[in-house]
């Protein structure tokens, strides 16, 4: 498949349980490199952190 990088451009507190994170992906192949912006939220929930937003272009 290949092998996908993150890098992360703003990483901004939304409250003590939540942030958002934006970025941009991408996906290194053999015949082509996709990548894009992406937004996340992530929050904490049972004192771990998960995805509960996620938009990718």
């Amino acid at each position: 498949m290949g092998r996908l990088q993150f890098d992360i451009w703003q990483l901004v507190p939304l409250a003590p349980d939540a942030y958002l994170l934006t970025g941009q992906y991408t996906l290194f192949r053999e015949s082509d490199q996709p990548s894009g912006p992406f937004t996340l939220i992530l929050r904490k929930k049972n004192n771990e952190w998960v995805i509960v937003y996620d938009h990718t272009s």
